[in-house]
């Protein structure tokens, strides 16, 4: 995993058993994920603007869930890239607590530009794509 970040979870993150309710971690992973690529130099305006890269919407999305995480508790989310295709990045997300595990979760990004006024995938360019492997 070459990227780490952490979230302390708040009471609203909770449902009424005290829990982290389920679709936060997909919120977490969203967060976690703009947080690297701005490390890595690059976000949704630079794909935009300096890339002609509309965005990088999700095509698959999971997430397993091993131990509750409750009010208080910080989370390490690392994450690591577990597939690079041409035009897709699959993102693995492992969520701790200190040596408990919490969840894994995956993200399949696509990379797409607006042709003729439709969504298409486009290739992600080759120096996005060696700073995506540094990781």
């Amino acid at each position: 995993m070459g990227f780490s970040t952490n979230y302390t979870v708040s009471w609203g993150d909770c449902d009424a058993l005290g829990i982290v309710f389920y679709p936060n971690y997909f919120a977490w992973m969203d967060r976690a994920f703009h947080q690297l690529t701005r490390q890595l130099g690059f976000d949704q305006d630079t794909l935009k603007y300096d890339y002609q890269i509309s965005g990088t919407p999700l095509s698959h999305v999971d997430c397993k869930f091993i131990s509750p995480a409750h009010y208080y508790e910080t989370l390490a989310i690392d994450i690591g890239t577990s597939d690079l295709s041409r035009t897709s990045w699959q993102l693995e997300y492992r969520f701790h607590c200190e040596e408990r595990q919490i969840a894994i979760g995956t993200e399949r990004r696509v990379f797409v530009s607006h042709t003729n006024g439709r969504l298409q995938k486009t290739d992600i360019p080759d120096d996005l794509r060696s700073k995506i492997l540094e990781i």
